[in-house]
């Protein structure tokens, strides 16, 4: 059985393919045996607005650009992350881990350069001693079998016990249960182990050559030193180092902007019909006003045509001619009052008849489908 793939160009496939490439990423990000990663950008924002896909529908060339952006920009943010995690590292390690390392490394050294000394001054002077609790031996040979004897003796397991000395340096003695074996700590400024074993001069050399090692273990611990100190120079200048890409990320950063504006026609084509509807809701309101208006006068004029109407028009028109008194003036005055009070309460009841009659045909039709429904 074979499985073949298609894909169409200028198509949706394109960014259907694209979302599969970036969960592989994502996927091998976290099974990589290289470099650790505990930490990767979660996929579920990346989504489709209407507007995208009728772009790619259309082949706008723009929704290609905006993928590819959104690639560049997403590997440019993860670079800039890992830029600052390290500059984070390294100003730790200026401040913290290389001052405590140097310090140590110097400690030790120093106490390599007196182990050193003390140990030439005992073999220059061609002298052998080692001590075992009160007894002191001069022959080696006495020495390698008073050790052994106090390795039977030893009561105290997987605890350093002290013994006695040896070429100036203080002896401890710990048996270890675990590996059912015996080792000696000869301890000066620093402590150097040596495995015991069961021959009594064998023992002794194995101590001679461990204390014998001691300059080619201060070289080293002077490399160690000197590289550590190389780091810290180099980690001081490596902090001061902007991040490269810092242009271009900014760069594509506002491309991208650009494109997510011309791209989200859907948010815009809402906002115009928002503001098409309120503009609608205005004008219905300003023609419901003027048609009130409207009514309002011809409820005016028609009542100008009755006889109350013209009753109060003569007055007026005497008023205006100076031939009314003052009774009459406050009559008017109250007369003037009452007029719009009518023409509001005509208003009314001619919106009620209205409201009536509509009321009444209504009923008719009901009475009428119900007349229907008995025959």
């Amino acid at each position: 059985m074979k499985i073949f793939r298609y894909i169409t160009e200028g198509s949706f496939d394109g960014y259907g393919w694209q979302l599969i490439e970036n969960k592989q990423k994502f996927i091998g990000q976290i099974m990589t045996g290289k470099s650790p990663v505990r930490s990767c950008e979660d996929l579920d924002e990346t989504a489709l607005s209407y507007a995208e896909v009728k772009a790619l529908a259309t082949g706008d060339p723009s929704i290609k650009e905006k993928m590819n952006l959104d690639v560049q920009v997403s590997k440019l943010k993860l670079l800039k992350a890992n830029y600052i995690s390290q500059k984070y590292h390294l100003e730790d390690d200026i401040v913290k881990h290389y001052p405590k390392r140097i310090a140590a490394l110097q400690e030790q050294i120093s106490g390599y350069q007196t182990d050193i000394q003390t140990y030439k001054e005992r073999v220059e002077k061609g002298l052998f001693c080692m001590k075992i609790g009160d007894r002191t031996f001069s022959e080696k040979k006495e020495a390698g079998i008073a050790l052994l004897e106090q390795c039977q003796k030893l009561k105290q397991p997987d605890r350093a016990v002290w013994i006695g000395e040896y070429q100036g340096f203080s002896m401890e003695m710990t048996y270890h249960t675990m590996f059912h074996s015996f080792t000696i700590q000869l301890k000066g400024q620093l402590s150097h182990e040596v495995e015991i074993g069961e021959d009594a001069f064998g023992n002794l050399r194995r101590m001679n050559h461990v204390l014998e090692q001691m300059p080619e273990e201060l070289a080293e611990v002077q490399e160690d030193l000197s590289y550590v100190k190389q780091q810290l120079e180099t980690a001081k200048i490596e902090v001061t180092k902007p991040f490269l890409q810092e242009q271009e990320l900014k760069e594509k950063l506002k491309r991208l902007q650009e494109l997510n504006a011309k791209l989200n026609l859907d948010e815009k084509e809402e906002r115009e019909t928002k503001g098409k509807e309120e503009q609608i809701e205005k004008q219905k309101e300003k023609d419901v006003l003027q048609k009130e208006k409207q009514e309002l006068a011809e409820t005016e004029k028609n009542w100008e045509g009755t006889a109350e109407g013209q009753e109060e028009k003569i007055k007026l028109e005497k008023q205006e001619r100076g031939e009314i008194g003052k009774g009459e003036k406050r009559e008017r005055k109250e007369g003037r009052v009452s007029i719009k009070e009518k023409l509001l309460q005509m208003q009314q009841k001619m919106k009620k008849e209205r409201m009536g009659q509509e009321g009444k045909k209504e009923l008719q039709k009901k009475k009428g489908s119900k007349e229907m429904q008995l025959e």
